[in-house]
């Protein structure tokens, strides 16, 4: 199967110091792929300095690659927002998603989350981009939704699926039923599990139909937790899915107290 390969115009380095070594994105079949696309000026190359400044510029960026590769808005599956301090730097790029996604019941997955980035860098951007059919979000009850730095149900989805491929977003480990989180690092994996089964049965998926599985630590206590409670979910070592298991700097408020 052919492989595209897209480069932004401008002096811009993505991921290098060598020009154009790294790809921004690439198409491969009715699937598109980007690296972290940061909100860079396309003539200078230089980071601006306010965090409204980089966020229009990543979209602005993002609605290029998808001119080019021959996207559209409604075709994009599921989306990564990382930014060194997710709590204050999350709020700018919000207006944006509202602007490119306005209904709520075909909005892509999404995933807001604090990571180290280079330095002058405010955001990085990375989507997925699906051809195969309509996109379709999914709520799985009026209590358990996330927020994604809105009180908005639905602001971002629980998940959503373009076709016969589905992208959740960050699970918290909490009770539908009241909304606290589970007591123990294990229990909060247990929960996630719970949820996303909901989520599966919804869009007429199964965890056997999981390809890819991302597991966000806050802590070591966490990641050991999650480490282990994989064997609990797929007992059979050749048959699981890839997994990730990356720490970050995790939502803390007084509903979502650490994950």
């Amino acid at each position: 199967m052919p492989r595209k390969t897209i480069y932004l115009p401008g002096p811009t380095t993505q991921d290098s110091t060598q020009h154009h070594l790294v790809p921004e994105a690439v198409v491969v079949g009715d699937m598109l792929f980007t690296g972290g696309i940061a909100g860079a000026d396309p003539v200078t190359g230089r980071l601006p300095a306010t965090n409204e400044e980089q966020a229009a510029l990543a979209y602005d960026r993002l609605e290029i690659i998808l001119a080019e590769a021959g996207y559209s808005k409604d075709q994009v599956a599921h989306w990564f927002i990382w930014a060194p301090d997710r709590h204050t730097q999350i709020s700018p790029v919000n207006p944006h998603w509202e602007r490119w996604f306005p209904n709520p019941q075909s909005r892509p997955a999404r995933h807001a989350l604090s990571r180290q980035l280079d330095p002058g860098q405010h955001y990085r951007i990375e989507i997925v981009g699906v051809k195969t059919g309509a996109r379709r979000a999914y709520e799985i009850n009026s209590t358990v939704y996330h927020t994604g730095g809105s009180a908005t149900p639905g602001f971002m989805p629980f998940g959503a699926n373009v076709g016969d491929i589905l992208f959740t977003g960050p699970t918290y480990g909490m009770y539908a039923a009241n909304r606290t989180m589970g007591e123990t690092a294990l229990k909060q994996a247990e929960l996630c599990r719970e949820l996303n089964r909901d989520l599966f049965r919804m869009a007429g998926f199964t965890e056997d139909n999981i390809t890819q599985m991302f597991v966000w630590y806050h802590d070591d206590a966490a990641r050991t937790a999650a480490v282990s409670y994989t064997a609990t979910m797929y007992p059979d070592p050749h048959d699981r899915p890839a997994v990730h298991y990356l720490h970050s700097t995790l939502p803390y408020w007084a509903e979502v107290q650490g994950q």
